[in-house]
């Protein structure tokens, strides 16, 4: 699947607005924190009488959850700038 620059679907427009520096950075790093899971909590797993690969499941649970963060937010409508302001000024002196 080819993704241009001229399509206007919700994945092209993510994936041209995504920085895929980060994303990609993002999947070695869980990747690799994959095996060092696999590789250090089997004998911590053991000493505690859990599956041996409870923390690796843990781990990729996690990952999955903060991987949800780079998905675009589905119909939010813009935030008026001024409002907003208002609104947190509200919070601030409205305790």
């Amino acid at each position: 699947m080819l993704i241009t620059r001229s399509d206007r679907s919700s994945l092209a427009l993510w994936w041209w607005t995504i920085d895929r520096f980060l994303l990609s950075s993002f999947f070695i790093l869980l990747v690799f924190g994959i095996f060092l899971v696999m590789a250090s909590s089997q004998h911590l797993a053991e000493s505690f009488n859990i599956s041996s690969h409870y923390f690796t499941l843990r781990h990729i649970l996690f990952g999955l959850i903060s991987g949800i963060s780079f998905l675009p937010p589905i119909n939010c409508p813009p935030i008026n700038e001024k409002l907003s302001k208002i609104q947190i000024a509200n919070m601030i002196y409205n305790k």
